[in-house]
């Protein structure tokens, strides 16, 4: 068992050159070098203390780059340290050290071939956290080149070569590393001596000399060293003699392809040394015909490029002219451009002139909308409210019918009655009949085949209609697809733009139920399956079921929803409104089961989904400090953000009393809420005495910047079936706060956030609070959330829905849907 920071010692130096007696000596004064050494041989008797993993890797890594396995034949391309090969080297070095020395708090690495490998070696160890010591070995370059002569053969000029190359590297590697260099022959005759310079220079903990001399004495046999540098000064003369000749010869061999006399006078100065007399003879000869064979080749080269230069003009004479007319044809276009863009100027004036006018009923519809949520109704509601709060005890029997009955009423009054006011508000000018027929004319030239009709509620920038856009965007690469919607919104030119023609059935049959509209489009279309997309648009299910036609129906709604939207008859025959229901949650799966009657095997569970990648770029497009400018927040503040509409069932009421409640505490907190507030709600009578507590933004094409700018996502909705925006937030890797019983966020969520069990103000602060005061938490659940998201992306979930409607697309002509 180790206890603090590794430290690994790197032995070093050329082979022969008493790197093994070195590595035994650190053994003794305590360095492990671990258990799978190779054996001891009768060239090194006393061991060589090189592991078996490490040395294969060696050298397999220099016969790779065609060198020999010792690394003494040639040298490592300058760019070795940048290749593929040594990548996948150093993770083999890596996996090696962490599995033999994980455990180990001094350890050695000892093979004469790290020398020249050494920065490979510094790179693994510094990036597993070790600290790097290195010991060099040092020897006389003709003790070491004799050494290798007698052992493999090897030539006394590529020994003293090998030596410069392994010592170069050496240098060159260690000036910011601890070093420690240790001659060979003073580790043999003053051993306390060496030691002491190895405990100084490579760790404090090592054995002192006196504990581990008699193991000393042992290792470090003088008798062993077979040669020593003044018994093979004249070898080493030799060997430098001829690497001096060598080198004389690579000058001579590259001077004498330019400079011929240059190259004979040389020639004569070497004719005087006897050694190469004859080979350099027969050089002369040989490059002097290569010389004149390259100037008549030269000379026919140089005709044949003035040849091809002559055609060239040719051709490019020509190029000129086809550009002169070319540059005519451009200047005639440019005119023609230039009148285009002149036209649609005007029709873009047109277009503004009447986005204006639009922009202008929009406003004064609002204008009207909150002169009714003035009304002496809402007094009514809101003095009521209040009443009934003082006479009923939380908790009892009649005030949670009483709390259900006003969460009923809310819906119906501030989500239901405002659509459809804006609906009508917003509706578009019926076309003529014939207006009629001409559109359906020109849609079914550019849509001779529907395969699937989508049919959307709205486009606004809500969770339902993004689902069905980014559902249809992708079956647009699949099959055939064209998009109806029941009404408008702020989404309305990105549908256009992905899908072309839009069909509004109110615009296209004014007169009539919308059963009878539902039937009208399909009887136009003949879709082989039509998709809903929410209950509202459930007159197409039905229209649907009527003509034969397969029915996948997507419910992203709850209990309340679903209470206000049928009536009691129009819920029994819900079951029989589709051919496959989508659940976008378990409370959602159990209400169409348990509640409605569905068949479970007509029902698929696919939770909604958002595509993390789009949100993590679109998080990026606004800067950090306008963004920190518009919420208002300072350094060390954490912000709680809140993405929806501002209203009661979305909890808007409670985020400003908890956005109250943490400001009295003293905590360093921004509130922030991002949302729509078009219609007045009881609650809001409270909204002054709580706006300087939290900020209220408007809604935003792109809320993600702000998004990604909170520290904390809180939904307190009393019922949302499954919210894209904790999704979005998780993708972000923002923990979030929800309410247990306030829909299906919490299968998204787990255990990479708090899920508040009671529907209370009280346990919602203190949720909220304990993340606030806990900043290593907030960071571990919010990596945790981006881990779970993946589950619920796009790219996940669309696959399982493009399986459910293809299977309706592929069906033969005469199939009929199921029950």
């Amino acid at each position: 068992m180790r206890y603090g920071k590794q430290t690994c010692v790197l032995v070093v130096g050329m082979h022969r050159s008493g790197t093994s007696a070195l590595a035994q000596t650190l053994e003794a004064l305590g360095v492990s070098f671990g258990d799978r050494l190779i054996s001891p041989w009768h060239d090194n008797p006393k061991g060589y203390n090189e592991h078996v993993d490490i040395l294969r890797e060696n050298r397999a890594f220099l016969e790779s780059f065609g060198l020999d396995p010792d690394g003494r034949d040639g040298e490592l391309p300058v760019e070795w340290l940048y290749d593929e090969r040594t990548t996948t080297f150093k993770q083999r070095i890596s996996d090696i050290v962490t599995s033999t020395f994980a455990e180990t708090y001094l350890f050695g690495i000892k093979d004469p071939r790290i020398s020249i490998l050494l920065p490979a070696y510094v790179d693994v160890l510094q990036a597993l956290g070790i600290e790097v010591r290195v010991v060099v070995s040092v020897r006389s370059i003709a003790s070491v080149a004799a050494s290798l002569e007698k052992r493999n053969g090897t030539p006394l000029a590529a020994s003293v070569r090998a030596y410069e190359y392994f010592y170069r590297i050496i240098r060159m590697y260690t000036k910011e590393i601890p070093t420690v260099f240790i001659a060979y022959d003073e580790l043999l005759t003053d051993t306390r001596a060496a030691v002491n310079k190895l405990i100084k220079g490579v760790h404090p903990a090592l054995r002192p000399y006196d504990d581990a001399a008699h193991r000393l004495s042992t290792i470090l046999d003088p008798g062993l060293t077979h040669h020593h540098a003044q018994d093979d000064q004249l070898l080493l003369e030799m060997a430098r003699s001829t690497l001096r000749l060598e080198r004389e010869l690579d000058e001579l061999k590259q001077a004498r392809s330019t400079d011929m006399d240059w190259w004979h006078s040389k020639l004569d100065a070497l004719a005087s040394i006897s050694v190469f007399a004859k080979e350099q003879l027969a050089h002369a000869k040989h490059w002097q015909g290569r010389y004149q064979e390259t100037s008549v080749q030269l000379a026919e080269q140089h005709a044949a490029h003035l040849a091809e230069r002559s055609a060239l003009e040719e051709k490019i004479s020509a190029a000129q002219a086809e550009r002169a007319a070319a540059e005519e044809k451009i200047t005639a276009l440019n005119r023609h451009i230039a009148h285009e863009a002149d036209r649609a100027a005007a029709r873009d004036s047109h277009h503004e002139a009447r986005i204006r006018s639009l922009t202008n009923e929009v406003e004064a519809m609002h204008v009207t909308i909150t002169n009714i949520e003035r009304s002496f109704v809402w007094k009514c509601i809101r003095s009521w409210d209040k009443v009934i709060h003082l006479i009923l005890p939380r908790g009892t029997v009649i005030r949670r019918l009483y709390d259900a009955l006003i969460a009923y009423e809310q819906h119906f009054f501030n989500e239901v009655v405002p659509r459809h006011i804006v609906r009508r508000m917003q509706k578009m000018e019926p076309l003529p009949i014939e207006d009629s027929a001409s559109f359906w004319e020109s849609f079914r030239e550019r849509h001779p085949v529907t395969d699937v009709l989508f049919v959307t509620h709205d486009e606004t920038r809500t969770g339902a209609p993004r689902i069905v856009l980014d559902i249809a965007k992708h079956m647009q690469t699949r099959c055939s697809v064209a998009m109806a919607s029941l009404g408008g919104g702020s989404m309305h030119d990105l549908f256009t733009e992905t899908f072309g023609e839009i069909i509004y059935p109110e615009q296209l049959m004014p007169s009539g139920d919308p059963v009878a509209r539902a039937t009208h489009v399909l009887t136009e279309l003949k879709p082989k399956v039509v998709y809903v997309n929410s209950i509202v648009s459930h007159s197409f299910a039905k229209a649907a079921r009527t003509l034969g036609i397969p029915v996948v129906f997507h419910v992203h709604e709850l209990d309340i929803a679903f209470q206000i939207v049928f009536s009691r008859k129009e819920l029994a025959e819900f079951k029989h409104l589709a051919d496959t229901f989508i659940a976008v949650s378990q409370p959602v799966y159990d209400l169409l089961v348990h509640s409605l009657g569905c068949s479970p095997e007509h029902v698929l569970f696919a939770h909604e989904f958002v595509d993390a990648q789009a949100v993590l770029a679109a998080s990026t497009q606004v800067p950090v400090e306008l963004v920190e400018q518009e919420i208002g927040s300072t350094n060390g503040e954490v912000v709680v953000f809140a993405l929806g509409s501002f209203i009661y069932r979305k909890g808007a009421d409670l985020f400003m009393q908890l956005a109250k409640r943490l400001h009295n505490r003293g905590l360093p907190v921004r509130c922030v809420w991002m949302g729509g507030r078009p219609f007045k709600e009881p609650f809001m009578a409270d909204f002054k005495q709580y706006a300087p507590y939290f900020s209220l933004l408007h809604e935003r094409e792109n809320p993600f910047p702000y998004l990604a700018a909170a520290d904390i996502f809180v939904l307190p909705s009393r019922e949302d079936p499954f919210p894209l925006a904790v999704l979005e937030a998780m993708s972000l890797g923002k923990p979030c706060v929800v309410f247990e019983g306030g829909g299906g966020s919490k299968e998204a969520i787990k255990d990479a956030g708090i899920i508040v069990s009671e529907m209370t103000i009280d346990m919602l602060e203190e949720a909220v609070v304990r993340l606030v005061q806990n900043g290593p938490t907030r960071a571990s659940l919010g990596e945790r959330a981006r881990m779970y998201q993946q589950a619920y992306d796009s790219s996940v979930v669309i696959p399982k829905l493009e399986q459910c409607i293809m299977k309706y697309v592929q069906l033969p002509a005469n199939a009929e849907a199921n029950d």
